[in-house]
């Protein structure tokens, strides 16, 4: 339900320091809005939290169709994954767009290819 979306393909501006606090701003209303498309009900037992699939550090967008209601056991892995991905657009390594795609298609087996098997 949610493809990833992206606000910049612009490697020159993610790799800038601040650039993801800068740009993040998801509402409460918001982030209600994806717990009801996924049935879910928000708790203060914060099973999940609301995510961006392509993060802000990659250039990701703050719109619905980029924002997912991610578990919590899944979020510390995912966070290193970016991590990783930042990492190698900012030293060269790899295209903004081909990081994007990558975590926007199937972000576990990015983060297999990457850093080896996640711990959960």
């Amino acid at each position: 339900m949610t493809p990833g979306a992206v606000a910049t393909t612009d490697a020159g501006a993610v790799c800038q320091p601040g650039y993801a606090h800068g740009v993040r701003h998801v509402s409460g209303h918001e982030k209600h809005a994806v717990y009801a498309e996924y049935g879910i009900r928000p708790s203060p037992a914060a099973r999940y939290e609301i995510d961006h699939l392509v993060p802000l550090e990659l250039g990701g967008s703050n719109g619905p169709r980029n924002l997912w209601p991610q578990p919590m056991v899944e979020a510390r892995e995912k966070d290193r994954l970016e991590n990783r991905l930042h990492d190698l657009v900012c030293s060269g390594q790899m295209s903004l767009p081909e990081a994007q795609r990558t975590i926007a298609s199937d972000w576990i087996e990015a983060y297999r290819r990457f850093l080896g098997n996640p711990p959960h």
